[in-house]
C-alpha cells in the first residue's frame, strides 16, 4: 500500500473512531439523564457532518497534460490496470467525477449529453435529473468491460463550427480541431463515475478537468467546483514549461482562489521523464528538472514547495512492474507525501476546529454538571450526618431546608419566566434578522435585476444590471448586520443576568456571525468581474447572458440568502441552550430539594439509609465523571504514518 493510500486509511480511521466516540456521549448522556433537545439537535449534525466528508482533489490542466495518467497511477494498486483512458487519442474529453456512494446498487459511468448545454440550465440542476443522463453499468473486477465503459468518456464528435459556438464552445480555442467536416467537440458535458475502489470508498473524490474549453463554458467549475475542493492540482508539463493556454487557465480559473484563499493549489510538472538522458550523469538531469520548476513557481507567483515535479506514465509503469526505484525516480511518492502531509491534515485540523471543538465543548459542560450535582450530594451527607444530635437540631434542619426550597422555587420561577421571556425576544429578533433577507423581498429584487438585465441593450447596460445586483446585496447586508448587532446584544444582555462564570463565558460562542456568507458575497462579486469579459466569447446572445448569470450567479446567491436563513434559524433556537442545561438541573436541583424535605419530614429518623442512597447516588456520578474523562480524553487528532501533532490539550484548554 502507498503513502497516500495508507494515510487516506488512517484519515477514515480517525474519522470513524471519533463518529463512535460522539455516540458513546450521546448514548452516556441519556444514560445519565444529561441529554436535551439542543444539544442533541448538535450532536446529529456533527455526525451528519462527519458522515457527509469527502477529501476532493481537483485537476487541473490544459488537454494532454496527464492528468489522466496520474489519476491512473494514484488508482492503480487495487485495480491492477489503468482504469481511465489516456492513450494519445483517448483521453478524458469531459469534465469527469469519480467517487463512491454506497447507498447506489451498481458501479456505473452516468454521462450528460453535451447538446443539454443549449438550455442555460445549470450542472447541478441536471444532477437532480437523472432521466438526462446516459447510464452505462460495468463490473470493477473485469478490465476489458471497465475499458470499454470508460472508453466512453474519451468520445468526441463533430459539429459545424457555428454548433460549437451554440454549445458555449470558443471556436478559436478549437483551431487545431477543425477539418473539412466541421469542428470536433466532446460528446459528453460531464461524467460521473461511481466505482467501488479502496480510496474511495473512504471519502476520496476527483475531479478531472479537460483544458480551456471545459473550465470557460462551465462556469459552475470555477464558481463552485473548484473552490469546494479541498486541493487544486495544476497540471503542466516539463518538456513545455507554462505555456500561453497555461497561463490562460491559472489567470482566468485559478490565481483567485489562491488570493482568497479558498482552496489548497499546487502546480504539477508531468512528464519528466522526456528530460530523462542517458548520455546525460544525474546531476545535469536533476539540475534540468530543477530549473523547470523553478521557472514555473517564478512564472506563476508560487513558492518552491507549492510546485512539485514527477512523470505519472512512469509511476503506473513502476506500480505495474513493483519497481521501487523506478517509483522513486518518477517523484510519484513526493506528491502522496505532499497530499497527505497538507490535504488530509487541512482537513483533519478543519474538523477539529469546527466538530470536535464543539463536541468537546458539551462534553466540558456535562463534566461541570456531574461535578456539581456530586458537590450537592456531598454537602447533604455531611448535612444529614450532622443531624439527630436532638429533635431541635432536626426541627431547625426542617425549617431552614424548607426555606431555603422556597428560595430557591422563587429564583426558579422567576429565571423560568425570563427565560421564556427571553426566547420570545430572541425568536422577534430571529423573525427582524430574516425580514432583512425574507424570500420574498429577495425575489422582487432579482426580479427587478431580471427586469434590468432584459432591457439592457448593450454590454455595458448588462454589466450595470449586473453590478446593482451587488448594490442591492450590500444594502441587504448592511441592514442585516445592524439586526446581527442588535441580537448579539439582547443575547448579552440576557447571559448577563446570571453570576455562573460558566454561563457567561458561554456567551460568546452563542453569538451570531454572518462573516462567512459575507464574504462569499465577495467571492461571487469578485467572480463576477472575472466572468465580464469572458461573457461575449463564452455565450451567444444576451438572452443567454441573462439566462446564464441567473441560473449560476444569482442561484448561487439565493442560496447563500437561504443558508443565511438556516444559520438564524439555528441560532434562535440554540443561542439559549445553556441557558436552558442550567435551568433543567435547577429544576432537578429543586426537586432533589423537595424530594429531601418530604424524607426529613417522614423518614427523619431512618436518615442512616437515606445516606446509604445518597452514597449510591455519588457512586453512579462518579461512574459518570469518569466516563466523561475518558470519553475526552479519547478523542485524539489524526495521527497518521510518520506524522501526527497531539492538538487535544489545545482544544480543552480553549473550552474549559
Amino acid at each position: 500500500m502507498d503513502i497516500f493510500d495508507r494515510q487516506v486509511a488512517a484519515y477514515d480511521s480517525w474519522k470513524n473512531n471519533l463518529i463512535r466516540q460522539i455516540l458513546l456521549f450521546h448514548n452516556w448522556s441519556k444514560k445519565y439523564n444529561l441529554n436535551y433537545d439542543e444539544g442533541s439537535a448538535r450532536i446529529h449534525r456533527a455526525l451528519k457532518l462527519l458522515q457527509g466528508d469527502n477529501i476532493t482533489l481537483a485537476f487541473v490542466g490544459e488537454l494532454s497534460r496527464g492528468k489522466t495518467e496520474l489519476i491512473n497511477a494514484l488508482f492503480y494498486n487495487e485495480l491492477g490496470f489503468r482504469l481511465l483512458p489516456s492513450q494519445p487519442g483517448r483521453t478524458t474529453m469531459c469534465p469527469t467525477e469519480l467517487y463512491y456512494d454506497g447507498k447506489l446498487r451498481d458501479n456505473a459511468v452516468r454521462l450528460l449529453p453535451i447538446e443539454t448545454r443549449r438550455t442555460a440550465a445549470s450542472l447541478d440542476s441536471f444532477r437532480k435529473i437523472p432521466n438526462k443522463w446516459i447510464t452505462l453499468k460495468f463490473d470493477p473486477s473485469n478490465q476489458e468491460e471497465i475499458d470499454r465503459v470508460m472508453a466512453e468518456v474519451a468520445k468526441s464528435k463533430v459539429v459545424s463550427p457555428q454548433e460549437a459556438e451554440a454549445l458555449g464552445f470558443d471556436v478559436e480555442n478549437l483551431k487545431d480541431k477543425i477539418n473539412d467536416n466541421g469542428v470536433e467537440i466532446p460528446a459528453w458535458r460531464h461524467a460521473l463515475i461511481n466505482i467501488d475502489h479502496q480510496l474511495l470508498r473512504k471519502g476520496l473524490r476527483i475531479i478531472d478537468t479537460p483544458g480551456l474549453n471545459a473550465l470557460g463554458s462551465e462556469p459552475e467549475l470555477t464558481l463552485n467546483t473548484l473552490p469546494s475542493a479541498n486541493a487544486v492540482i495544476f497540471m503542466l508539463s516539463a518538456d513545455t514549461g507554462v505555456t500561453a493556454s497555461d497561463n490562460d487557465i491559472w489567470e482566468q480559473h485559478l490565481s483567485h482562489l489562491i488570493k482568497n484563499k479558498t482552496a489548497t493549489v499546487f502546480a504539477l510538472l508531468n512528464k519528466i521523464d522526456v528530460l530523462w538522458d542517458e548520455l546525460l550523469d544525474e546531476d545535469t538531469i536533476a539540475n534540468a528538472i530543477e530549473e523547470v520548476r523553478w521557472n514555473a513557481a517564478k512564472q506563476l507567483g508560487l513558492k518552491s514547495d507549492q510546485v512539485l515535479t514527477l512523470s505519472a506514465k512512469q509511476g503506473v509503469i513502476a506500480k505495474a512492474k513493483d519497481d521501487a526505484l523506478l517509483m522513486m525516480k518518477s517523484k510519484l511518492v513526493d506528491l502522496e507525501t505532499l497530499l497527505s502531509k497538507r490535504v488530509l491534515l487541512q482537513q483533519e485540523s478543519l474538523i477539529e476546529n469546527t466538530v470536535v471543538a464543539d463536541v468537546l465543548t458539551m462534553m466540558d459542560d456535562s463534566f461541570n454538571t456531574v461535578k456539581e450535582k456530586l458537590f450537592e450530594f456531598d454537602t447533604q451527607i455531611n448535612s444529614i450526618k450532622t443531624i439527630h444530635t436532638n429533635i431541635e437540631a432536626q426541627e431547625k434542619e426542617v425549617a431552614e431546608l424548607r426555606k431555603k426550597i422556597k428560595q430557591e422555587h422563587s429564583v426558579y420561577q422567576k429565571q423560568v419566566i425570563a427565560l421564556k421571556s427571553s426566547r420570545k425576544l430572541l425568536q422577534k429578533q430571529g423573525k427582524a434578522l430574516k425580514q432583512s433577507i425574507h424570500t420574498k423581498k429577495i425575489d422582487e429584487q432579482i426580479e427587478n435585476i431580471q427586469q434590468d438585465l432584459e432591457n439592457s441593450w448593450t454590454t455595458l447596460g448588462l454589466t450595470k444590471a449586473m453590478d446593482k445586483f451587488f448594490v442591492v446585496t450590500d444594502e441587504n447586508i448592511a441592514l442585516l448586520e445592524k439586526e446581527v448587532a442588535s441580537a448579539n446584544k439582547l443575547l448579552k444582555s440576557t447571559y448577563s443576568k446570571y453570576r455562573d462564570p460558566a454561563i457567561a463565558k458561554a456567551v460568546s460562542r452563542n453569538l451570531l456571525d454572518i462573516q462567512s456568507e459575507k464574504m462569499a458575497f465577495d467571492q461571487l462579486r469578485q467572480h463576477v468581474n472575472r466572468l465580464k469579459g469572458n461573457f461575449k466569447t463564452i455565450l451567444s446572445d444576451k438572452n443567454t447572458v441573462i439566462e446564464l448569470f441567473y441560473n449560476t450567479v444569482i442561484a448561487k446567491a439565493y442560496g447563500i440568502y437561504r443558508k443565511l436563513e438556516t444559520n438564524i434559524d439555528i441560532w434562535a433556537d440554540e443561542a439559549l441552550a445553556p441557558l436552558i442545561q442550567h435551568s433543567v438541573y435547577q429544576k432537578q436541583l429543586l426537586e432533589q430539594h423537595i424530594t429531601q424535605l418530604t424524607s426529613k419530614e417522614n423518614k427523619i429518623k431512618n436518615s442512616a439509609n437515606h445516606v446509604k442512597e445518597l452514597q449510591k447516588n455519588i457512586e453512579e456520578l462518579n461512574k459518570a465523571r469518569m466516563g466523561i474523562e475518558r470519553l475526552i480524553q479519547e478523542i485524539n487528532p489524526l495521527t497518521i504514518p510518520e506524522q501526527g501533532v497531539n492538538n487535544v490539550v489545545h482544544l480543552l484548554r480553549r473550552v474549559r
